[in-house]
């Protein structure tokens, strides 16, 4: 899916990792642990937005105080802080 870099260097290789949906970050601008993604529904949800963001065949969740258009390209940065490791 892609490359994030890891607070933890005994981690490195080909591993998978989870993260809370209140940890994922979206943004317009890429930066450091960041995939290209599309937003694929932005639902009000009392105090935040719940979106779906498509990563190529990969939908992920994140709840964020901000609204974001369905279709508009964004970047979903996973916070090396908060990833951790499920499967090796």
């Amino acid at each position: 899916m892609g490359r994030v870099r890891l607070n933890d260097e005994a981690k490195v290789g080909r591993s998978v990792f989870a993260i809370r949906p209140e940890h994922i970050r979206i943004q317009k601008e890429e930066t450091e642990n960041s995939l290209a993604g599309v937003v694929q529904s932005c639902l009000f949800r009392g105090e935040a937005f719940a979106l779906q963001v498509r990563l190529g065949n990969v939908t992920t969740r994140a709840r964020l105080p901000m609204l974001f258009a369905h279709g508009e390209r964004v970047f979903v940065q996973l916070p090396a802080e908060h990833l951790f490791e499920v499967a090796q």
